[in-house]
């Protein structure tokens, strides 16, 4: 594909602004880099999306049609993000590059892992207590001693697999930031679709404690919701501005 396949109006300043790190994970949609912002030191995730679409990731020449889908992809998931703001419980969108090749996001660090994976780093110390060791049969000790197996990080020795239970003191401003995450969504008319425990990530805030964030957004879509209020004389429709703007404005992208 010859020339820029499109542009949405970001910096073109990149290299200028940041210092790229090493690669965190790829997958469909691109890749994702440890970056350093040069302005201030602060450290951050960079997500980079080809413009030529993900079959370009893999040498192929994707066709007009898919192209026009891809691009009304990366203009809704750049604007849903932008339209979102700042959060604590969302990974937010700090800045926007964009060059002939690619969008490059820059976003949230969160580099302790998902719910599943991450988990361990979200223990206090009283959910160690909590540790389940499956049992080997085979054994007539409920622990063993055999220095080849594996710990958890509660250091109990572990036959087989290991996990420990949240407690509840530990689990509940989990639950509650993971509502509060959806209830932002849910206030922009956003529907995230793939809400799963692999979606939440772990990062670590300034004062040492892990803090789950929402994440990847590829398959959200937007409503429009009409609060309807019916007197015996009329019945009157409504909505909030800056909702219609942001549905409006990525309604037309697709069309």
């Amino acid at each position: 594909m010859d020339g820029e396949p499109f542009s949405l109006g970001l910096r073109r300043d990149a290299d200028q602004a940041l210092i790229l790190g090493e690669p965190l994970g790829r997958g469909a949609m691109g890749v994702v880099r440890a970056v350093t912002r040069k302005s201030d030191g602060c450290t951050f995730a960079l997500k980079t999306i080809p413009k030529a679409g993900p079959q370009s990731l893999a040498g192929q020449t994707p066709t007009g049609e898919a192209m026009t889908i891809w691009e009304r992809k990366v203009r809704d998931e750049v604007s849903l993000h932008f339209a979102l703001g700042a959060s604590l419980d969302i990974v937010t969108l700090h800045d926007g590059f964009e060059d002939e090749a690619g969008v490059h996001l820059l976003i949230d660090l969160c580099d302790g892992g998902d719910l599943l994976s991450g988990a361990s780093v979200a223990h206090s110390t009283e959910d160690e207590d909590n540790a389940v060791v499956p049992k080997n049969d085979d054994d007539d000790e409920e622990f063993s001693t055999d220095s080849s197996n594996s710990s958890n990080a509660a250091g109990v020795n572990c036959v087989g697999e290991c996990w420990t239970p949240f407690s509840e003191a530990t689990a509940a401003p989990m639950i509650r930031g993971m509502l509060r995450a959806l209830a932002a969504c849910h206030e922009h008319g956003v529907v995230h679709r793939d809400v799963k425990p692999a979606n939440f990530l772990f990062t670590r805030e300034p004062d040492g404690r892990n803090r789950l964030k929402l994440s990847d957004f590829g398959k959200f879509i937007l409503i429009i919701v009409w609060a309807i209020s019916m007197t015996p004389c009329f019945v009157n429709r409504f909505h909030e501005k800056s909702r219609f703007r942001f549905a409006t404005k990525a309604i037309q992208s697709r069309t």
